[in-house]
């Protein structure tokens, strides 16, 4: 009885020592992954869309999601703008083919040829760089892995043009941005 009770006191003791490790420096100063589309956005066109869970065309799944779906006879270019102010270095998003493109009935307009979507981002200054730009979509394409440098940008820009079609009389996406994801700055 008693090794069990010395052997009781002795794991007691060790459970309530704190434990430390090589790491235990680095405690707290990890900074965590940012879904951009939690953070508030800065500008917004109408018709570009922040809505959650979505599919792609090869069966992705995707829990955030950005698009721009325009309004009927709309083939303005369309914005969405955050404001990063240099706290993040990297950006990745998938842009991908949406389920319902491929799954709607024939004889229904799709603007694959003139579909266009750009992403940007400025500096303190203001001076903007393409950072991505796409142009050859088709209905086939598989989801694109997209990961951007963000070494100081104050803002981020996408920016779309007749990226839709239209069934039974509603503009809908031909495609979408899913899961964006913000790198801070470590």
């Amino acid at each position: 009885m008693k090794k069990i009770m010395a052997a009781v006191v002795i794991a007691a003791v060790l459970a309530s020592t704190p434990c430390t490790t090589a790491f235990a420096s680095d405690y707290g100063t990890e900074k965590e992954d940012v879904i951009l589309t939690d953070l508030d956005y800065f500008s917004k066109d109408s018709w570009v869309e922040i809505v959650t869970n979505e599919e792609d065309s090869y069966g992705g799944h995707y829990g955030s999601v950005i698009y721009a779906g325009q309004g009927s006879m709309d083939s303005n270019v369309k914005g969405l703008s955050y404001y990063l102010g240099g706290e993040y270095s990297e950006f990745s998003v998938t842009l991908f083919i949406p389920k319902a493109a491929n799954q709607t009935s024939t004889g229904h307009s799709y603007q694959w040829d003139i579909a266009d979507f750009a992403i940007y981002a400025a500096n303190e200054s203001g001076d903007e760089k393409k950072l991505f730009s796409k142009s050859d979509f088709t209905s086939m394409m598989k989801p694109l892995e997209i990961t951007l440098d963000l070494s100081d940008a104050e803002f981020l820009r996408f920016e779309w043009r007749n990226c839709f079609y239209y069934d039974t009389g509603s503009a809908e996406p031909l495609f979408m941005l899913g899961d964006p994801i913000l790198t801070p700055e470590s």
